[in-house]
């Protein structure tokens, strides 16, 4: 089962990269995913909050993503995953 097309997939994981990118510096950012700059036209409301303190100063680390194996493989592309011979301390994903 396929959920997105890969521009679909890629898009959506650009923004969450941008947006994990933004909260590890700490700050608003002042451009979009795709690296155009906010301005009195575009993203006005995004202009106004640009650089400045994200999060009171917190920074954040991915953790995770609560999901089934079988759609993390499929939308991560990854080659393989925990099987039932391996034990789960040494499972291991293997990214393309």
């Amino acid at each position: 089962m396929n959920y997105h097309g890969d521009e679909s997939r890629s898009k959506i994981l650009r923004v969450i990269q941008w947006s994990f990118e933004a909260l590890s510096i700490g700050v608003f950012p002042a451009e979009d995913p795709w690296h155009r700059k906010f301005s009195r036209h575009y993203c006005p409301d995004r202009l106004k909050l640009a650089n400045r303190p994200l999060a009171q100063g917190f920074i954040g680390v991915f953790d995770g993503i609560q999901c089934d194996w079988e759609f993390a493989k499929k939308l991560f592309g990854l080659q393989r995953f925990l099987s039932n011979k391996e034990p789960v301390d040494l499972a291991c994903w293997d990214a393309i």
